[in-house]
Protein backbone atom coordinates (compact mmCIF):
# COMPACT_ATOMS: atom_id res chain seq x y z
CA UNK A 1 0.00 0.00 0.00
CA UNK A 2 1.39 3.63 -1.01
CA UNK A 3 3.05 5.05 1.81
CA UNK A 4 4.91 8.61 1.26
CA UNK A 5 7.24 7.77 4.08
CA UNK A 6 8.97 5.39 1.65
CA UNK A 7 10.03 7.52 -0.66
CA UNK A 8 12.48 10.99 -0.10
CA UNK A 9 12.57 13.70 -3.07
CA UNK A 10 12.74 17.15 -3.58
CA UNK A 11 10.62 18.83 -6.12
CA UNK A 12 7.67 17.53 -8.19
CA UNK A 13 7.04 13.91 -8.21
CA UNK A 14 5.01 11.59 -11.06
CA UNK A 15 3.35 8.30 -11.03
CA UNK A 16 2.64 5.99 -14.08
CA UNK A 17 -0.66 5.97 -13.58
CA UNK A 18 -0.88 10.41 -13.47
CA UNK A 19 0.94 10.40 -16.41
CA UNK A 20 -1.21 7.55 -18.19
CA UNK A 21 -4.49 9.80 -17.26
CA UNK A 22 -3.06 12.80 -18.34
CA UNK A 23 -1.67 11.63 -21.70
CA UNK A 24 -5.07 8.94 -22.37
CA UNK A 25 -7.60 11.65 -20.84
CA UNK A 26 -6.52 15.34 -20.62
CA UNK A 27 -10.62 16.14 -19.17
CA UNK A 28 -10.09 13.52 -16.42
CA UNK A 29 -6.69 14.53 -15.32
CA UNK A 30 -7.34 18.10 -15.33
CA UNK A 31 -11.25 17.13 -12.60
CA UNK A 32 -8.45 14.66 -10.88
CA UNK A 33 -5.14 16.61 -10.46
CA UNK A 34 -5.89 20.16 -11.18
CA UNK A 35 -9.77 20.48 -9.98
CA UNK A 36 -9.32 17.62 -7.40
CA UNK A 37 -12.64 16.56 -7.63
CA UNK A 38 -13.26 13.45 -5.79
CA UNK A 39 -14.56 10.08 -7.90
CA UNK A 40 -15.88 6.83 -6.77
CA UNK A 41 -13.43 3.75 -7.36
CA UNK A 42 -15.05 1.27 -9.25
CA UNK A 43 -15.65 -2.10 -7.34
CA UNK A 44 -13.16 -3.86 -9.08
CA UNK A 45 -10.27 -1.22 -8.64
CA UNK A 46 -10.93 -1.74 -5.10
CA UNK A 47 -10.98 -4.92 -4.70
CA UNK A 48 -7.35 -5.09 -7.04
CA UNK A 49 -5.92 -2.39 -4.76
CA UNK A 50 -7.08 -4.98 -1.51
CA UNK A 51 -5.56 -7.93 -3.20
CA UNK A 52 -2.02 -5.84 -3.98
CA UNK A 53 -1.96 -5.29 -0.12
CA UNK A 54 -2.27 -8.54 0.72
CA UNK A 55 0.17 -9.69 -1.67
CA UNK A 56 2.45 -7.04 0.22
CA UNK A 57 1.88 -8.09 3.71
CA UNK A 58 1.93 -12.18 4.07
CA UNK A 59 1.35 -14.27 6.23
CA UNK A 60 -2.28 -14.27 5.41
CA UNK A 61 -4.75 -15.19 7.86
CA UNK A 62 -8.29 -13.65 7.50
CA UNK A 63 -7.87 -10.81 10.09
CA UNK A 64 -5.53 -9.17 7.81
CA UNK A 65 -7.84 -9.01 4.88
CA UNK A 66 -10.20 -8.01 7.29
CA UNK A 67 -8.12 -5.24 8.72
CA UNK A 68 -6.95 -3.85 5.29
CA UNK A 69 -10.82 -3.87 4.20
CA UNK A 70 -11.15 -1.37 7.59
CA UNK A 71 -8.32 0.53 6.46
CA UNK A 72 -10.08 1.68 3.59
CA UNK A 73 -13.48 3.89 3.82
CA UNK A 74 -14.20 3.19 0.50
CA UNK A 75 -14.11 0.03 0.17
CA UNK A 76 -16.40 -0.63 3.47
CA UNK A 77 -19.15 1.63 1.75
CA UNK A 78 -18.75 -0.60 -1.96
CA UNK A 79 -18.06 -3.68 -0.92
CA UNK A 80 -19.49 -6.22 1.09
CA UNK A 81 -18.41 -9.11 3.27
CA UNK A 82 -19.47 -11.11 0.61
CA UNK A 83 -17.27 -9.95 -2.06
CA UNK A 84 -14.57 -10.03 0.82
CA UNK A 85 -14.31 -13.55 2.25
CA UNK A 86 -15.20 -15.71 -0.48
CA UNK A 87 -13.89 -13.94 -3.73
CA UNK A 88 -10.73 -11.95 -2.66
CA UNK A 89 -9.56 -14.47 -0.16
CA UNK A 90 -9.88 -17.87 -2.58
CA UNK A 91 -8.60 -15.86 -5.17
CA UNK A 92 -5.75 -14.81 -3.48
CA UNK A 93 -5.23 -18.73 -1.69
CA UNK A 94 -5.26 -20.21 -5.31
CA UNK A 95 -2.59 -17.79 -6.63
CA UNK A 96 -0.24 -17.59 -3.61
CA UNK A 97 0.86 -21.41 -4.85
CA UNK A 98 2.11 -19.20 -7.93
CA UNK A 99 3.42 -15.99 -6.04
CA UNK A 100 7.26 -15.45 -8.00
CA UNK A 101 10.05 -15.26 -5.36
CA UNK A 102 11.63 -11.78 -4.55
CA UNK A 103 11.18 -8.87 -2.49
CA UNK A 104 7.24 -7.64 -2.28
CA UNK A 105 6.05 -3.86 -2.27
CA UNK A 106 9.35 -2.54 -3.07
CA UNK A 107 9.26 1.52 -3.56
CA UNK A 108 11.13 2.87 -6.52
CA UNK A 109 11.78 6.59 -7.57
CA UNK A 110 14.08 7.64 -10.45
CA UNK A 111 14.89 10.79 -12.11
CA UNK A 112 13.67 11.97 -15.20
CA UNK A 113 15.57 15.23 -15.98
CA UNK A 114 12.82 17.44 -16.53
CA UNK A 115 11.20 20.12 -14.39
CA UNK A 116 13.12 17.69 -11.21
CA UNK A 117 10.50 15.66 -11.79
CA UNK A 118 10.75 12.13 -9.59
CA UNK A 119 8.57 9.64 -11.22
CA UNK A 120 7.74 7.09 -7.50
CA UNK A 121 5.84 3.62 -7.53
CA UNK A 122 6.14 0.16 -6.05
CA UNK A 123 7.30 -3.01 -7.95
CA UNK A 124 4.82 -5.79 -6.85
CA UNK A 125 7.50 -8.10 -6.68
CA UNK A 126 11.31 -8.00 -7.92
CA UNK A 127 13.96 -10.20 -8.05
CA UNK A 128 17.56 -10.76 -9.78
CA UNK A 129 16.53 -9.12 -13.00
CA UNK A 130 13.16 -9.82 -13.50
CA UNK A 131 10.29 -7.32 -11.55
CA UNK A 132 6.89 -9.10 -11.77
CA UNK A 133 3.72 -6.83 -11.79
CA UNK A 134 0.35 -8.53 -10.31
CA UNK A 135 -2.88 -7.42 -12.12
CA UNK A 136 -6.13 -8.84 -10.47
CA UNK A 137 -9.15 -8.20 -12.34
CA UNK A 138 -12.44 -9.15 -13.70
CA UNK A 139 -11.96 -10.42 -16.95
CA UNK A 140 -9.01 -12.11 -19.11
CA UNK A 141 -6.43 -10.05 -20.56
CA UNK A 142 -6.26 -9.66 -24.47
CA UNK A 143 -3.51 -8.94 -26.91
CA UNK A 144 -4.58 -4.81 -26.49
CA UNK A 145 -4.49 -4.98 -22.76
CA UNK A 146 -0.81 -6.18 -22.58
CA UNK A 147 0.19 -4.13 -25.43
CA UNK A 148 -1.03 -1.42 -23.29
CA UNK A 149 1.28 -3.17 -19.94
CA UNK A 150 4.37 -2.66 -22.38
CA UNK A 151 4.20 1.04 -21.30
CA UNK A 152 4.32 0.25 -17.60
CA UNK A 153 6.45 -2.65 -18.36
CA UNK A 154 9.10 0.09 -19.97
CA UNK A 155 8.72 1.99 -16.68
CA UNK A 156 9.78 -0.76 -14.79
CA UNK A 157 12.89 -1.80 -16.66
CA UNK A 158 13.90 2.10 -16.62
CA UNK A 159 13.50 2.83 -12.99
CA UNK A 160 15.32 -0.93 -12.01
CA UNK A 161 17.46 -1.35 -15.02
CA UNK A 162 15.83 -5.14 -15.16
CA UNK A 163 15.66 -7.04 -18.90
CA UNK A 164 12.37 -8.55 -17.61
CA UNK A 165 9.25 -7.56 -16.68
CA UNK A 166 6.54 -9.95 -16.16
CA UNK A 167 2.38 -9.66 -15.65
CA UNK A 168 0.84 -12.46 -13.53
CA UNK A 169 -2.89 -11.54 -14.49
CA UNK A 170 -4.86 -13.15 -12.23
CA UNK A 171 -9.64 -13.01 -12.91
CA UNK A 172 -11.82 -12.95 -10.12
CA UNK A 173 -13.59 -16.13 -9.16
CA UNK A 174 -11.54 -17.70 -11.73
CA UNK A 175 -8.41 -19.20 -9.86
CA UNK A 176 -7.91 -22.06 -12.74
CA UNK A 177 -7.96 -19.13 -14.80
CA UNK A 178 -4.54 -18.15 -14.89
CA UNK A 179 -2.32 -15.58 -17.60
CA UNK A 180 1.64 -15.04 -17.04
CA UNK A 181 3.67 -13.11 -19.38
CA UNK A 182 7.08 -12.53 -19.94
CA UNK A 183 8.14 -8.72 -21.85
CA UNK A 184 11.97 -8.33 -22.58
CA UNK A 185 12.99 -4.92 -22.59
CA UNK A 186 16.08 -3.43 -24.42
CA UNK A 187 18.20 -0.38 -23.67
CA UNK A 188 15.27 1.32 -26.23
CA UNK A 189 12.56 0.38 -24.48
CA UNK A 190 14.00 2.03 -21.55
CA UNK A 191 15.01 5.27 -23.35
CA UNK A 192 11.60 5.25 -24.85
CA UNK A 193 9.84 5.36 -21.04
CA UNK A 194 12.17 8.21 -19.89
CA UNK A 195 11.37 10.51 -22.62
CA UNK A 196 7.51 9.31 -22.28
CA UNK A 197 7.79 10.99 -18.18
CA UNK A 198 10.10 13.50 -19.75
CA UNK A 199 7.91 14.81 -22.21
CA UNK A 200 4.56 14.26 -20.73
CA UNK A 201 3.79 17.64 -19.38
Amino acid sequence: MFRFEDFNWDGPTVSFSKVEMALSCPGRYHLHYIDKIPSTPSKSLLMGKIFDALCAAEPFNIDLLIGIMNLNSLARDILSPEDLIPKIASDYLSYRNNFPPGRKAVPFQVEVGYKNYTVIGYYDVIDAGLVTEIKYVSKPWDDKKFKDGLKQADLYSFASGVEEVKFDIIIHDKPEYFQRKVFRRTDADKEKARLRYRDWE
